[in-house]
């Protein structure tokens, strides 16, 4: 509750430019960047309201603390007034249109497609503005959008975006879905099976899940699977506040009742009155060509821009996809923010059915007194589990405003010259308060504190195939985390190595990130010989601290002991430009560490491999005899069918079995020895056979190698891919 002054200096020659603050709460909560609500505009101090301008609007905005079920507004006059009073204006913002965009079924497109072009951010390599439109009171807002999600497929009955080696890639992980919740967007009831069979237990269970992996968030809009009927009403019992179908409605009112174009908000049932809205689908139809689909969009645009029945009236359209061509998603959207010329409200269903509830259930008091108007919002009979409280005023007065305050409110802004007003409430996106991340118990290693680095200058090249790590480095120096110095040289080579001893017993996903390439590798002990690749880094990023922009940056999820050391090493290659290298993990409790720190490090030394690999090999003889060993590497097996695979889209099935269970990596390598994909890397047990996809989208014609290495062996099975 203390304000601090803070300040950050920025300067940009060329390229891309970007600039963000981040920050680590004391619970271990990680918010990137440090949101509004933390935050206060400078403002100068001064001793006296300056009078306002005689042109131009007057915008200004407020921070406050939320006390109580009141705010309160006043508004005060240069002069005193005959009358005054303020309406709740139909939309946040007083937008003439609302458009509202759904991603359903959890496409990992609507984080590093949809998220990034209505935000602001990168998406391959390309820097991306973002899409805003303002609130009327001089601030910028970006347009925000919801995914539909589901819980577990009825395959294997796992769940969609749960990590690990039975998740779809296709789709989210909980991690990014919380991002987005954090970012205003809006996570969604699909039901979770998308079955037709008992819609109250498919939502109960899949509120549940939410609320279990997405640190106790409630959703408030239900998305109906297909057209099955009976969710409709399920939901509306279970509390929700919206349903959106594009079929079904169990005889409740659809709007619109006709077809999926927009629908005028005077036509919408009274808030709290259960109703279905009907919603458009965007995708790609059959036969349709992309330049097709974009023109259908810019027509859906135009119609909801098109003048309505009277002035006043506004409009709302609903659009949802299942995914769709980046480039016609982006030439749509940008058409949109252009032709609506700052009319258009982008946001979720939940934050407008929300505004409709708001603003029917909050309690507006008025007093005039002389040259002051006093407004009372009292928020007590709202519904519960309202996460957007928010509304925007319409001042209606022949005076001057001289001011405005609001107290009361997390935040408000305020245009003197149009004599609006929007007010800022917000409930947290989670419902119960999640339990502070405990700080990593200290680990049972000794000599934690570095890892060990070595560098090879003169080494031209910019891929890890050019690390000469055969030959003596040109220096060798320790560092203090899982990170290389930032640094202009050019042409060298390095490599990062030693030993990780992880603070906790469980699973563990690592990210690398470098410029200009790097290969992570791990081993299941403290044995360099039976180290297997985790992730890599194929080209140059944005910045050290961007983990994310290829796939392969990010390993599968790996099993690890507490005080167990694993032998750990990165090697790096740099061309020319900017240079640096970082690794980081997520550790099981869910705290992320970037980059890996030096409590978790042990610099290299050939003694303490041999040593550790000394006490492996004898407790392994002691309790199994050498001959059974050896019987269980030739039973263990990997098989690729069909042999070869042929065409640019073909899907192969790779199919492996270990005679002695433990932890296990299975990856693609090219001729070369380079990493091309981290297939699986976790524990298995003896015995059982798994399958593991194999597409060859993206890889060119020729021989790879599918290498299995377990703490045993490694085997390696040759596959053509051919055209």
């Amino acid at each position: 509750g203390q304000r601090y002054y803070v300040e950050a200096l920025h300067k940009q020659a060329w390229g891309p430019g970007y600039l963000a603050v981040a920050w680590t709460l004391p619970n271990g909560t990680r918010q990137e960047p440090i949101p509004g609500s933390a935050l206060i505009p400078f403002a100068a101090p001064t001793t006296s309201t300056p009078p306002p301008p005689t042109t131009g609007p007057t915008t200004g905005s407020t921070t406050g603390t939320v006390s109580g079920t009141r705010a309160r507004i006043t508004v005060t006059f240069a002069a005193p007034v005959a009358s005054a009073t303020a309406s709740i204006a139909p939309t946040l913002y007083n937008k003439a249109r609302v458009l509202q965009l759904e991603e359903d079924d959890a496409p990992l497109a609507a984080f590093t497609d949809l998220y990034p072009l209505l935000r602001g951010g990168t998406r391959n390599g390309q820097s991306l503005p973002g899409l805003r439109f303002t609130d009327g009171c001089g601030r910028s807002r970006p347009f925000t959008a919801a995914v539909a999600i589901n819980g577990r497929n009825t395959y294997n009955n796992s769940v969609w975006l749960d990590a690990g080696p039975n998740h779809d890639p296709g789709k989210l992980v909980w991690s990014q879905a919380q991002t987005l919740l954090s970012s205003g967007w809006d996570i969604e009831n699909h039901s979770d099976l998308h079955t037709a069979t008992n819609p109250a237990q498919q939502i109960a269970d899949l509120d549940a899940l939410i609320a279990n992996r997405l640190q106790g968030y409630k959703p408030s809009v239900h998305i109906v699977p297909t057209n099955f009927s009976g969710y409709p009403t399920a939901a509306f019992a279970a509390g929700y506040a919206a349903v959106s179908s594009n079929s079904q409605a169990d005889n409740l009112p659809m709007l619109n009742p006709y077809n999926a174009g927009r629908v005028a908000l005077s036509a919408l049932p009274a808030a709290g009155t259960p109703f279905v809205y009907n919603r458009y689908l965007a995708d790609l139809s059959a036969g349709e060509t992309t330049q097709a689909q974009l023109a259908r969009l810019k027509a859906l645009t135009d119609a909801l821009l098109a003048p309505g029945t009277t002035p006043t009236e506004a409009y709302l359209q609903r659009v949802f996809t299942h995914g769709m061509d980046f480039a016609v998603l982006a030439d749509w959207m940008s058409y949109t923010q252009l032709a609506a010329q700052d009319r258009l409200w982008v946001t979720t269903l939940r934050e407008f059915a929300e505004y409709r509830r708001v603003r029917s259930q909050v309690l507006k008091t008025e007093a005039l007194s002389a040259n002051t108007l006093t407004i009372d919002l009292d928020y007590a009979n709202l519904s519960a589990n309202t996460r957007f409280q928010n509304l925007t005023l319409l001042l209606d007065s022949p005076g001057t405003i001289a001011s405005i305050t609001v107290t009361g409110a997390d935040s408000a802004t305020y245009n003197l010259s149009t004599k609006m007003v929007n007010v800022f409430r917000h409930q947290q996106a989670t419902t119960s308060t999640p339990t502070p991340t405990p700080t990593p118990t200290p680990t049972a290693c000794t000599g934690t504190g570095s890892l060990t680095r070595e560098q090879w200058d003169n080494v031209p090249g910019n891929t890890v195939a050019a690390v000469p790590t055969g030959t003596p480095p040109s220096s060798t120096a320790p560092v203090a985390q899982f990170e290389a110095p930032a640094q202009t040289a050019t042409n060298y080579a390095a490599r990062l190595r030693g030993f990780i001893c992880p603070p906790q017993t469980g699973t563990y996903t690592f990210w690398i990130v470098a410029d200009d390439a790097a290969e992570l590798y791990l081993s299941p002990d403290a044995d360099p010989a039976r180290k297997v690749p985790l992730a890599a880094c194929a080209g140059w990023t944005a910045s050290a601290r961007d983990f994310t922009r290829y796939p392969s940056q990010r390993s599968a999820p790996v099993t690890l002991q507490a005080g167990q050391r694993y032998y750990v090493e990165a090697l790096h290659k740099q061309a020319w430009g900017p240079g640096y290298l970082a690794v980081a993990w997520t550790l099981p409790n869910g705290t992320r560490q970037e980059p890996i720190p030096g409590s978790a490090l042990i610099p290299y030394s050939a003694t303490a491999s041999r040593g550790q690999l000394a006490t492996s090999t004898a407790t392994a003889t002691s309790s199994e005899p050498r001959s059974s060993l050896a019987g269980a590497a030739q039973a263990s097996r990997v098989e690729v069918y069909p042999n070869p695979l042929s065409g640019s889209q073909s899907r192969g099935l790779i199919s492996f079995e270990v005679a002695q269970g433990g932890p296990v990596a299975l990856s693609l390598f090219n001729l070369k020895g380079q990493l091309v994909r981290q297939l699986f890397a976790g524990t298995v047990e003896p015995g059982v056979r798994r399958e593991q996809p194999l597409n060859t989208a993206g890889l060119s014609e020729g021989v790879y190698l599918v290498r299995l290495v377990t703490s045993r062996e490694v085997i390696n099975q040759k596959v053509v891919v051919g055209r």
